[in-house]
């Protein structure tokens, strides 16, 4: 029987010390989430303007066109119950910060990233690098875990051996990531298919949107005792994608979005959703905009900002 575990223990001692190094190498590669996280920590008192949101301001507005000290902790799938977490962390390091943006898009108020299975390793990053307590599974406690092991090895050789970067952040948060434009038709259905929510007036789903209006009103509350503008925005997308949408969702989520503007009066809502400034060649796929799109986009908001304080 002695003999029987030796011989287990001889097999398993070998995996269990590449996983403790693969692990290690993993988790010391800087990502956005350790960028950003770090930003904050040494910045979180200088910033003026913070944006945050999913890929649509992660890929949208670039701060450098947002006059003053702006930052964005937007980052793809970051649904707002993180946006919330993130900013209740940094909330009394806030000691500059004039104006909060804070992204409305069509899924918004539903969306909850720990309902989307091939989403929920994002929850990770959250636990891991902001210190944002998200789950006892131990999945989202192992860097090696949350993508197949294949993507994990070409990972620590772009990075290790290629010396390669796999932060895409600029300076100030913005996510450039330049690729070849997809095809808008295909990307536009892909995408309003992945987004809507079916039975919108179900109990999970008004559950859902009333967590998400008590966490925006409480982001307004908090603004408006530390003299703090907020800033709903709703960025452009293509017809591609606008044609795909429920239009119930729709409705429902900007009607929300004004309702709070018009109650609160240091908040505004912008709507950019189909503003016909932007043309096929300011996006990216069918509700991403370009760098090209994203430069035209983030002076417009910068002048609406400046108007409204």
């Amino acid at each position: 029987m002695k003999s029987y575990i030796y011989k287990i223990l001889f097999f398993l001692f070998p995996i269990c010390i590449i996983v403790v190094i693969l692990e290690f190498l993993l988790i010391n590669i800087p990502n956005d989430y350790t960028f950003k996280k770090e930003y904050l920590d040494k910045n979180a008192s200088e910033i003026e303007t913070i944006i945050f949101g999913t890929s649509h301001t992660f890929a949208g507005l670039r701060p450098e066109y947002i006059d003053g000290h702006t930052f964005s902790v937007a980052i793809g799938n970051q649904s707002l119950s993180y946006d919330y977490k993130i900013f209740k962390k940094y909330q009394n390091d806030f000691k500059n910060l004039k104006t909060i943006v804070l992204a409305v898009s069509y899924p918004t108020l539903w969306f909850r990233l720990q309902d989307h299975h091939k989403d929920s390793s994002l929850i990770f990053n959250y636990e891991k690098y902001y210190g944002i307590d998200a789950s006892a599974n131990i999945d989202f406690r192992l860097e090696i875990l949350n993508r197949p092991l294949k993507l994990n090895y070409r990972l620590i050789f772009q990075y290790y051996i290629k010396k390669k970067p796999v932060q895409i952040s600029e300076e100030f948060g913005w996510g450039k990531k330049i690729t070849k434009r997809s095809d808008l038709s295909r990307s536009g259905k892909q995408q309003a298919k992945r987004q809507t929510y079916r039975d919108i007036n179900s109990n999970v789903n008004n559950i859902r949107m009333n967590e998400s209006i008590r966490m925006l009103n409480s982001i307004i509350d908090w603004s408006k005792q530390n003299n703090v503008n907020v800033v709903l925005l709703t960025t452009p997308t293509h017809l591609y994608y606008r044609e795909k949408l429920n239009q119930e969702q729709l409705e429902i989520t900007i009607k929300t979005a004004t309702e709070l503007a018009l109650n609160n009066e240091n908040c505004m809502y912008l709507n950019f959703f189909n503003d016909e400034r932007f043309s096929d060649d300011d996006y990216r796929d069918a509700h991403h905009l370009n760098p090209t799109g994203a430069a035209k986009f983030s002076k417009l908001v910068n002048l609406q900002i400046k108007e409204f304080q």
